[in-house]
């Protein structure tokens, strides 16, 4: 003990965060290895989007479809259900790291600096605008088609299939929340990935 003193009375602990796929698919890269340094938005993992993006087609597709069949000429909706899409998932992206930084900081107000509160700040606030934004030019779209047009179920559900396929493309990039290094990472290109299991940590250095 002379040599080598220890103690089980004493604890470590670290800001440490489950890089958690919202979706399933197959690992398609993987951009860091075991305890890699990363910066907060670096793409951490990729899952085969071909699936995903044969969805979309689809959606595009079955939306198109409906605007015909409604009579409707205005290609534009479908541009703006995409937008609303990726806007949503951006969105859900800055909200969780929001949330996060500030169980953080009300655990722990030492923990984080200001401008890291601050920059999740903006982040959120950007998000909120982009996807006020993007619902607003859905809307002004689907006004432009007529009352009767923009009130179709059928063209209601299309659309949301439209954003829903768009937010699932989307979750194909894993990014990192925090800057920090990764850790519990044994994965590799092939692997399959199911929503909500864990695929390796992230371990914050701040």
């Amino acid at each position: 003990d002379r040599h080598t003193p220890y103690t089980d009375l004493a604890r470590v602990s670290e800001i440490y965060i489950p890089i958690t796929p919202r979706v399933s698919g197959y690992l398609e890269k993987v951009n860091v290895q075991l305890h890699s340094h990363v910066k907060q938005g670096d793409v951490i993992f990729e899952l085969d989007q071909r699936p995903y993006l044969i969805a979309v087609k689809e959606a595009e597709a079955n939306l198109e479809n409906t605007i015909q069949q409604l009579g409707a000429q205005n290609a534009g909706i479908k541009s703006s259900a995409s937008s609303v899409g990726v806007a949503k998932a951006q969105l859900d992206r800055s909200q969780r790291n929001y949330d996060r930084v500030m169980r953080i900081y009300d655990k722990n107000p030492g923990a984080l600096s200001q401008a890291d509160i601050d920059r999740v700040e903006t982040s959120l606030n950007q998000s909120i605008e982009k996807l006020a934004s993007s619902e607003a030019n859905l809307e002004k779209t689907k006004k432009q088609m007529g009352v009767n047009g923009a009130e179709n179920p059928q063209l209601k559900i299309a659309i949301t299939k439209l954003e829903k396929t768009q937010l699932d493309l989307e979750f194909t990039k894993l990014y990192a929340e925090f800057d920090g290094f990764i850790e519990s990472f044994n994965v590799d290109v092939g692997y399959y990935s199911n929503a909500g299991q864990p695929l390796a940590t992230l371990v914050s250095t701040q």
